[in-house]
């Protein structure tokens, strides 16, 4: 057989051989998405050979990428990264009838390559669902469930007093105070530890820890699931600076477990606090009412108290409203199912990360109209009551959800009803005496709040009420 010959029939069967081999390709990725019934996996976006969405998606704020998708796909979304194959849930109600009533098959975490990279793989937050976990939850609930609550108001209301002194004596580290107290106060109620220093070593490590949660997400895992070797390459090796971050992370976070700190009750309570703060610069007629329903209820003769929570319907619903408006954890931290599901008629396999998307469900037009506004008035009842609605989506579903929720409620309640009792919280003038308008910006990563510092001019109200507090303290 001559040269021309072989050529010609190599020219014929090699586009022949690719056809097969590319055919071959799709109808397993079909079988793959098809279970043995024939159900299809979710909708979602097209995706790329080996890297999937991650072009896609931006991984400072995914929260918004996945939202479009919501619009566009549905409540149920499919999606992938590189080493995460994602379902996004879009609404409560799915969520709720996967996440809850379905826990058994939801209770576990997925795998982050950035997790025992950077140091936190000590953590039970992030550890997949076993006998080990369920020890380590029982132990934590039983300190915290809701009814042990009471038992840490003494060192919610002795952090709530710091602070208000530390706001009178310096307006200008606001920022600052509010994150001692989220701080003070767990270190006092879980270690008996208390503090009044923003210097303070214990405290200081738990904000240097939390700076590094940005890294426990999909989006962020990215690059260590492409190039997982990064982490142990030299720190002389040229253009990475990856393991650099992890190395000094992992000594962060080394000195974080030495000294123990509650980073998730913490972040949930300053977060909230800052975004609280916030909504009442840019919101004054909210701010007032909220006051005046404290003068009328509390008075001035002395500071709210946690027992006073149930006569402050307003100021509930102020603070669901601040929770509900600007999520500080835009999207849960992601599950992952133990076993194969079915679901609405998809098949839902085993080995997927399920994420909530607490942004999209915050957005959810039908349950609150016009989304973007700060409107308190959505969570009270026509006669003035609070609703059934309160956001617990914030933290969580099923057997996952935060365990101390309820002292972190308690906690940034207390501290808002004190505030505003004392203080108002108002945009700077000009020089002209007009309000000085700005546009928020946000922070990123698995939680965010506004990018301090913020115009904020701090106005006391009473300094008769700052005087009681210093009295309080005494006689303690």
């Amino acid at each position: 057989m001559d040269t021309s010959t072989k050529n010609s029939i190599l020219a014929g069967i090699v586009p022949a051989l690719l056809a097969v081999f590319f055919l071959t390709l799709y109808f397993r990725r079909i079988q793959s998405q098809l279970n043995v019934g024939g159900l299809p996996l979710p909708p979602g976006p097209p995706q790329l050979p080996l890297i999937g969405n991650a072009l896609d998606v931006k991984a400072d704020e995914p929260w918004l990428t996945y939202t479009k998708w919501r619009d566009q796909y549905g409540d149920i979304v499919r999606c992938r990264l590189p080493g995460s194959k994602i379902i996004l849930i879009g609404s409560e109600k799915v969520a709720d009838d996967l996440l809850e009533k379905r826990s058994r098959k939801y209770s576990s975490r997925p795998h982050f390559a950035t997790r025992a990279a950077f140091g936190w793989d000590f953590h039970f937050a992030w550890e997949g669902y076993g006998d080990k976990w369920r020890v380590d939850r029982r132990l934590f609930q039983q300190s915290f469930r809701e009814e042990m609550t009471m038992h840490y108001h003494p060192f919610l209301l002795r952090a709530s007093q710091r602070l208000l002194l530390n706001i009178s004596k310096d307006t200008n580290n606001l920022f600052d105070y509010l994150a001692l107290f989220a701080g003070s106060a767990m270190l006092s109620s879980i270690y008996g530890y208390e503090t009044n220093d923003i210097n303070d070593s214990f405290f200081r490590t738990g904000e240097d820890a939390l700076v590094l949660l940005e890294v426990l997400t999909p989006e962020k895992s990215v690059p260590l699931e492409l190039f997982p070797f990064v982490p142990n390459l030299p720190d002389w090796f040229p253009g990475v600076s990856l393991q650099r971050h992890a190395r000094s992370a992992r000594k962060i976070l080394h000195e974080y477990v030495e000294r123990p700190y509650q980073f998730t009750l913490k972040s949930l309570t300053s977060s909230t606090l800052l975004v609280f703060v916030l909504a009442m610069v840019l919101h004054p007629d909210v701010q007032r009412r909220a006051q005046e329903e404290l003068e009328a209820i509390v008075g001035n003769n002395r500071l709210p108290t946690l027992e006073d929570r149930p006569s402050l319907p307003y100021l509930g619903a102020v603070i669901r409203e601040v929770m509900r408006w600007h999520p500080v954890v835009p999207l849960a931290i992601g599950h992952a199912t133990v076993e194969d599901d079915v679901y609405e008629n998809y098949f839902i396999p085993k080995g997927y990360t399920i994420i909530p998307n607490t942004w999209a469900i915050s957005r959810d037009s039908t349950k609150y109209p016009d989304p973007e506004t700060f409107n308190p008035d959505r969570f009270l009842n026509a006669d003035g009551k609070l609703n059934g609605d309160s956001v617990k989506w914030n933290f969580g579903w099923g057997r996952r959800i935060c365990p101390g929720r309820h002292i972190a409620e308690a906690g940034v309640w207390l501290a808002a009803a004190r505030l505003l009792a004392t203080f108002s919280f108002l945009k700077p003038k000009d020089r002209d005496g007009r309000d000085v308008d700005f546009e928020p910006k946000w922070t990123s990563g698995v939680t965010s709040h506004p990018v301090i510092p913020f115009p904020c001019h701090v106005v006391p109200r009473d300094p008769s009420l700052i005087m009681s507090v210093l009295e309080a303290m005494v006689l303690e």
